[in-house]
């Protein structure tokens, strides 16, 4: 069963690349594709109508197969290459956060195309239990509506966290993060994405309900006992406020054994937004509709959707999305200089004289 449907292969071009309007200007060009892409086959295809015409191929260089299409795409837009093919729902999401490359939707290389999982054959029971969840969270279902909203209708999550006078503020910000981060056991990142969310790391916000600072913390909850941390205006204090209170709802609510490690924290999350109390009646009710209770995305998600409101849910969703960025930025300076000073290396390029049949 597809996952999608009607996704068609899309040419992708620098800004600084001629204007392309018909399919037989890209014979004698070049195209930058990931290996083990399906775009390679299907640009082999057209290659072997130009061959039959006595027409140029199209040269393809291979990329590494680990690159995301989305960070392809920035290579697209800083011109470290010139063109690429990107599949059509993807490019949604680019366009809407105006990147500046081009996007030549009337050169498609395949056109109506489905995605669908691949499985080894003859296996009978991994096969229908992909079915029903498929059947379960395709597009218009509750789940499938809810995985539509989390990753592909909303882009702001992905505009913002890549703004660079954010990423400038992320790392005036990094010492504070890291040091209550190994203070109280907590992933860093998960703490500056929570920042993120909570206030786009401005400590001058104040909400409506008095949250203050860049952790939104509630003065009163800072003066419990289970926080006890004063003048949560202060910025070291707030994060140290923010930190604290997060491991005590860890350790309070959701250190259990049945519990995954990664669930712990979502749990928590959407407790720091929603309240304990909240969170663990969705589980008890999620348990009742036979949704799994130990598991947030795509079980008790759902139920904080109908039973809640969408903010909790979008609140996990976009600190796991925000905590996925930051650590594929702090990933991509380590190696910065280095991606830098030998581009060919780093993209694994390689020219396929072989793909191109006449």
């Amino acid at each position: 069963m597809p996952i999608r449907r009607d996704i068609d292969e899309v040419l992708v071009t620098s800004l600084s690349e001629p204007s392309i309007s018909n399919v037989i200007q890209l014979q004698g060009k070049e195209v930058w594709l990931k290996q083990d892409s399906s775009y390679i086959s299907s640009v082999q295809k057209l290659n072997q109508q130009f061959g039959k015409k006595g027409m140029e191929p199209i040269y393809i260089h291979l990329l590494n197969a680990n690159l995301q299409d989305l960070e392809l795409l920035e290579l697209i837009e800083s011109e470290k290459v010139t063109a690429t093919i990107v599949d059509s729902h993807k490019l949604e999401l680019w366009d809407s956060l105006e990147k500046s490359i081009q996007i030549h939707e009337e050169i498609t290389f395949r056109e109506d195309a489905d995605i669908a999982w691949a499985i080894r054959k003859n296996s009978p029971q991994l096969k229908a239990q992909i079915d029903q969840y498929l059947q379960e969270s395709k597009q218009g279902t509750l789940l499938g509506n809810v995985i539509d909203n989390r990753y592909l209708d909303s882009v702001s999550w992905m505009s913002r966290a890549s703004n660079p006078q954010q990423n400038r503020q992320r790392d005036k910000l990094e010492a504070l993060f890291v040091s209550y981060g190994e203070k109280y056991d907590i992933d860093w990142f998960i703490l500056l994405a929570m920042a993120f969310q909570e206030s786009g790391l401005d400590h001058s916000k104040v909400s409506h309900r008095g949250a203050v600072g860049i952790m939104q913390v509630m003065p009163k909850t800072a003066r419990d006992w289970y926080v006890d941390i004063d003048n949560v205006h202060d910025l070291e204090s707030n994060i140290h406020a923010g930190s604290k209170y997060l491991r005590f709802i860890h350790d309070r609510y959701f250190d259990k054994p049945e519990i995954a490690d990664i669930d712990k924290i979502y749990f928590s999350l959407a407790a720091y937004n929603a309240g304990p109390a909240k969170i663990r009646r969705m589980r008890k009710l999620a348990a009742q509709q036979g949704y799994n209770p130990n598991k947030w995305f795509n079980h008790v998600e759902i139920v904080a959707r109908e039973n809640i409101s969408q903010e909790p849910v979008k609140y996990v969703a976009n600190i796991s999305r925000y905590f996925t960025i930051y650590q594929r930025l702090d990933e991509f300076q380590d190696t910065r200089e280095e991606q830098l000073g030998n581009m060919t290396r780093q993209l694994n390029i390689k020219r396929l004289s072989d793909y191109f049949a006449y």
